[in-house]
Formats: structure tokens, C-alpha cells, sequence
């Protein structure tokens, strides 16, 4: 991971000294990696963020299944936040902020985000590679998704965000391209990271199978990044 960041200009390029950076994986629900981010690689990121001695380093999501919070500890988040410092948040809840999509979106004009989303200094989505049944393909401007809150999108109790697929359903957007592009735009991707080690192909997101790639896709441009991993995985 070190050497594929050193590639793009190192870490110096994207994390200021002090900042305050938001580490984005995909945690949809309790499901082990390649479902999931596994916890290794966003603890490897961690301690390369470190070297720049940030204020605070949050690792958050928004579950679309079951409480996060309790899926971070069942996957082995809990104990990467305790040997690193770093701080667990759910982005279901909490203090949320109304953010514009500029210009106006496709779907969206505007969302709410718990606070922090926008308070980082970087943000960085950590993403699987994984096919999707609805999006055709799972990565780092997908894995978005998780930062629209399920007190907000969803109806509670259940955190899925069921208002997202209604109102891109209600445009046509039956890939959910234009609601995944509006909150691109209305959170840049600092840096975005896809770990497709161990990649997942078929019945994805969940039911999919396992492919080892050994192979791991760094960029500043989440387009970019998104692309060559869908060229790769035949898209």
C-alpha cells in the first residue's frame, strides 16, 4: 500500500500535517471480507497516515444492515481503533448538516451528513471490488452510499437507505449512478484506495464469489480509480 501511494506522490501530497482525516470503508453489514473492507488494510493506511501526525483519524460508515457500531467490533474494527488511535464513528447518526450538491444534483440538490463527513480535512474511501447486482459494480464513488445516514434515508428502525433507491427510482436511475454522483460531488474523494486482493465476482454485493487478484488500485481521482478496476473486472 506504501508503495502504490508512493506512486501518486506519496503521503506528504494528501494529508497535511495535523489534519483531521475520515477513512471510509465498506461495512454494509456483518459479513466478512471480500463483503466487507477488511480491517488489515485500513489499519496498513493508518499507520502510514500516522507518520504526518494528524489531530484525529476517524474510520466511519453508515451500515445499511444492523447497527455499525457492533459490526465494526464483530469484523475487527474495535481492536484496529485500540491499537491505533483512531476513532470508530457510526455516520447513521449523530450531529447532521445540510450540504448542497454544486450546481444542483442529478437526484439529490442537497444532503444531510452527520457533521464530521465534511469537518475532515481528507477524506478517504477505502473500497472492496466487488460486482453489485443494482450498480453493476461496487467501488470507491459506490461505497458513498454509506455516508447518506439511515436515520435520514432509511426508515427506521432499519438503517437501510430505502429513500435513496426511491428517488432514483422515481427519475429512472435504475443503476443509482446519478444519486452515487451526487454524493461524489457533494463529498470529494481526497483519496481513494480499492483493495482488490481478494476481489468478489457473480452474485455480488453479498452472495458473490471470491476471486485473488493480489492487486491494489490507488488514485486522487476516484473516476479514474473506479474505471480501471471495472475494465479489469470486464466491465
Amino acid at each position: 500500500l506504501r508503495e502504490a501511494i508512493n506512486l501518486i506522490g506519496g503521503i506528504d501530497y494528501y494529508i497535511p500535517p495535523r489534519s483531521k482525516v475520515l477513512i471510509k470503508p465498506n461495512i454494509v453489514r456483518n459479513q466478512e471480507p471480500p463483503d466487507t473492507t477488511d480491517p488489515a488494510i485500513v489499519e496498513a493506511l493508518i499507520n502510514i497516515i500516522k507518520r504526518k501526525n494528524p489531530s484525529v483519524i476517524w474510520i466511519a460508515d453508515g451500515n445499511g444492515e444492523g447497527n455499525t457500531l457492533e459490526n465494526f467490533k464483530s469484523l475487527g474494527y474495535l481492536s484496529v481503533a485500540e491499537r491505533t488511535g483512531a476513532v470508530l464513528v457510526d455516520l447513521n447518526f449523530g450531529n447532521m448538516i445540510n450540504v448542497s450538491v454544486p450546481g444542483g444534483g442529478v437526484i439529490f440538490n442537497s444532503f444531510l451528513f452527520n457533521r464530521l463527513v465534511m469537518e475532515a480535512d481528507v477524506f478517504v474511501s477505502l473500497a472492496c471490488m466487488k460486482t453489485h447486482s443494482q450498480a453493476v459494480v461496487t467501488l470507491t464513488m459506490k461505497n458513498l452510499i454509506g455516508i447518506a445516514p439511515g436515520s435520514v434515508y432509511g426508515y427506521p428502525p432499519s438503517p437501510t437507505k430505502w429513500i435513496l433507491h426511491e428517488k432514483a427510482g422515481e427519475k429512472g436511475d435504475q443503476y443509482m449512478a446519478g444519486v452515487i454522483v451526487d454524493l461524489c460531488r457533494a463529498r470529494k474523494i481526497d483519496l481513494a484506495i480499492i483493495d482488490g486482493r481478494i476481489a468478489m465476482e457473480g452474485e455480488g454485493p453479498h452472495e458473490g464469489d471470491p476471486v485473488k487478484l493480489d492487486l491494489l488500485i490507488v488514485g486522487a481521482d476516484p473516476v479514474a480509480t473506479d474505471t480501471v478496476a471495472s475494465v479489469i473486472m470486464g466491465f
